[in-house]
């Protein structure tokens, strides 16, 4: 038996007596419209909440197979205007104010992007395409067939914006209303005194909209140059402030100082260079003479601490001692708690170093050690550093991290003992999983002053030997015996000191450095 055949403006091949049958299915769905709107209406509810963008492409797949019984010649006749099932849903979904799902012209458009998916699945060009793209090309009205398929194949090959694609679009519709003017051109007199009453219509209307467009982004451009010459100005400004006073030195170089946290006032190792204890002597916090008496501020062990943008020393103005090594764990643990990267400069206690690393072994990758041993001569550290532990402890402390999978580092700064950093150096750099740091002893005219004013003759003496084991020729002909070298030079990193006198550039902001 013969089909009995027909083709729509779109260029599908339709059956009618097929055609019939579905139509027929359709009124009889309409029959069951209320199960049928209420279960639609859910469905595309959770589809638009679970995935927008192949949300639109699988709802018209779905409105297309329940409404149109899977026939997409029915749905590219566009019959659904006539379908009351459909209208019914789309009336219930306007009128539902949740905000979880979609506008009617999205559920049209959903369903123009599901026939354009099958029509041109052959296109190899068409999956080449964005979703934006895809949703332009459902609305190009009674453009023919190979205009369409042109410009899926234009726009894949130059990559085309949607913008740029909608032009397209508009061009070609244009050309098909025998509107041949480009409105990006000069237009000439001769050409428009051949269009008639509509089209020239239409080319005003066009040219008015775009003329709105144009002073509208006019104003925004202008208004936004005001803006962002305000913000230079402001943004000057404040690049001169910050050229002119950021110096990034001391613990400066390894985290920014708005980062540190202390627990203590006063430090027992009471080293005679130590710069906090200066500075808490010359500003009363301390009475002269009793920085080694150190007292825990239990406020600062109890408070809740916050996750900090960047490394987080702890501590930079005491060191961690059996006497306060409990309060500072506490500490410890509610910052790598919050999820903090913590560096640990220390003199190091073995005893106090094997108990941080049983209690923050799962905090490995959080936690740099870096441990300062100026010297490897056990003398040159107990006259410095008074009370800390010496050269086996401290290297013993080392290697214990180490051992124990903990990243690991050397400060090597205030330089003790420069005649024999190589060696010391050397030494320590096995078990150094980062960087040894090398560095001049800081703020030494001070030091000098006291030791003057107390007629102190051992610290001058040893205040003597240590500048003149930080001139610039010493630090040059050191740098020069480390890249000798080259596997420990490459272990190596120097501090401000260093870097000023070797030409380093140093970091731009604090915390840079690490």
């Amino acid at each position: 038996m013969e089909k009995n055949e027909t083709t729509n403006k779109s260029g599908y091949l339709l059956d009618t007596a097929e055609t019939k049958i579905a139509l027929d299915k359709i009124a009889t769905d309409v029959t069951a419209t209320d199960a049928l709107v209420e279960e639609a209406f859910e469905h595309l509810k959770s589809v638009f909440v679970r995935h927008f963008r192949s949300a639109m492409l699988e709802a018209g797949q779905y409105l297309i197979e329940k409404f149109y019984n899977g026939d997409y010649n029915l749905a590219t006749e566009k019959k659904f205007n006539k379908n009351e099932s459909l209208l019914q849903l789309f009336k219930k979904i306007q009128g539902d104010n949740t905000g979880n799902v979609p506008g009617k012209t999205w559920l049209y458009d959903s369903i123009n992007l599901a026939i354009d998916e099958r029509k041109y699945c052959k296109v190899s060009a068409y999956g080449k395409l964005g979703h934006s793209h895809k949703v332009k090309l459902t609305n190009t009205g009674n453009l023919p067939e190979d205009t369409k398929v042109s410009l899926i194949e234009e726009a894949a090959e130059k990559e085309y914006s949607v913008s740029t694609l909608q032009e397209r679009i508009s061009q070609e519709k244009q050309k098909l209303d025998g509107i041949t003017v480009s409105l990006t051109e000069e237009l000439k007199p001769e050409i428009l005194k051949t269009l008639d009453f509509e089209k020239l219509t239409t080319i005003r209307i066009q040219t008015q909209a775009r003329l709105l467009k144009a002073a509208i982004e006019k104003a925004l451009y202008e208004g936004n140059l005001k803006r962002i010459h305000q913000a230079l100005k402001s943004a000057e400004k404040k690049d001169k402030k910050q050229n002119k006073v950021a110096k990034v030195v001391g613990f400066q170089e390894w985290t920014e100082s708005k980062n540190n946290v202390n627990i203590c006032t006063g430090c027992s190792n009471d080293c005679k260079y130590c710069y906090a204890k200066s500075m808490a002597y010359k500003f009363k916090q301390v009475q002269e003479g009793q920085w080694a008496n150190e007292t825990i501020r239990e406020k600062d062990v109890d408070k809740k601490y916050k996750l900090y943008a960047g490394r987080v020393g702890f501590p930079t103005s005491h060191d961690i001692t059996p006497t306060n090594v409990d309060a500072y764990i506490q500490a410890l643990e509610k910052l790598l708690d919050a999820g903090n990267e913590i560096l640990i400069v220390s003199k190091p206690n073995l005893e106090c170093i094997k108990k941080i690393c049983d209690v923050t072994s799962d905090y490995k990758d959080d936690i740099l050690f870096r441990f300062s041993i100026g010297s490897s001569n056990d003398g040159i550290l107990h006259f410095w550093d008074t009370n800390a532990p010496l050269y086996e402890e401290r290297k013993e402390s080392l290697k214990y991290a180490f051992d124990n999978g903990f990243q690991t580092s050397v400060s090597m700064e205030p330089l003790l003992d420069s005649a024999n950093v190589v060696t010391a150096a050397t030494d320590l750099v096995p078990y150094v999983t980062d960087f040894i740091w090398i560095g001049k002893m800081n703020h030494i005219n001070p030091l000098k002053k006291k030791a003057k004013e107390n007629n102190d003759s051992p610290l001058l003496e040893q205040i003597d030997v240590i500048e003149s084991g930080q001139t610039d020729e010493k630090i040059k002909a050191i740098y020069a015996e480390f890249q000798s070298s080259p596997d420990l030079f490459k272990k190596l990193k120097w501090k401000d000191s260093f870097k000023k006198v070797l030409g380093i550039e140093p970091p731009k902001e604090p915390g840079m450095d690490i």
